[in-house]
């Protein structure tokens, strides 16, 4: 997850790490909520692995979009060259 997060800031979208942040933090809460209703120590124990999950698929959807934004600037420039 970590190696997502750092590529694509590297890549120069800073706002996209920032949102799967929020997206893990929103997903431990609500998943904290979910345990303390059901009075389960499995649920809150479940609530970083969630968090995980929600942050990696929301990571993995942000780094085939900046992929592909990347690949049209490429084409964009080399497109642009006389050779």
């Amino acid at each position: 997850m970590n190696d997502l997060r750092n590529g694509i800031q590297g890549m120069g979208y800073g706002v996209l790490p920032m949102l799967a942040g929020i997206a893990e933090l929103i997903g431990r809460g609500i998943t904290a909520l979910i345990a303390g209703h059901e009075r389960s120590y499995f649920i809150a124990c479940m609530a970083s692995p969630m968090a995980w999950i929600i942050a990696s698929a929301l990571l993995i959807f942000m780094f085939f979009y900046v992929m592909k934004n990347m690949d049209g600037k490429l084409n964009r420039k080399s497109g642009d060259s006389d050779f």
